[in-house]
């Protein structure tokens, strides 16, 4: 197969981390819990093109221990029959090709003395956005 020959609707353009933090709030402590936040936005970045904006922010809150934010910002474009679909695609497929990077950076930001490495599952990310559940991640938006 040439490559000449694939065509892709959806395109990323470009990417880049907007925030990458760690805070401690205290020192390692057995039994606290983990819990997640997502939030996913999608903003037309050009008028009259098809050329769009996705922020994917992750934040990780171990209580009384630390807390982790990580947001990034992906350009897209959408070209041929895909505009019809064009909010699936950006909700769906855009926040699908981030979630890697914003893995690994919490990983990276993580991995210190004293901190559990926090490795995030796959995400089932069409089933978290169907739901409405951006603001949290629930068990069932885990592969």
């Amino acid at each position: 197969m040439k490559k000449d020959s694939i065509f892709s609707s959806l395109k990323l353009l470009g990417l880049h981390f907007n925030e990458a933090s760690f805070k401690r709030h205290g020192v390692k402590q057995d039994g606290d819990e983990l819990s997640f936040g997502v939030n996913a936005e999608v903003s037309q970045e050009e008028s009259g093109k098809e050329i769009y904006k996705v922020s994917l922010l992750v934040s990780c809150l171990k209580k009384n221990e630390y807390e982790v934010r990580v947001e990034i910002e992906g350009i897209f474009s959408l070209a041929g029959e895909a505009i019809v679909i064009k909010e699936n695609l950006l909700k769906i497929n855009a926040v699908s090709i981030l979630m890697p990077y914003v893995r690994s950076e919490i990983s990276l930001l993580t991995a210190q003395p004293n901190v559990d490495c926090i490795v995030l599952p796959a995400f089932n990310i069409a089933k978290m956005m169907e739901s409405g559940s951006e603001d949290t991640l629930d068990d069932n938006a885990i592969k």
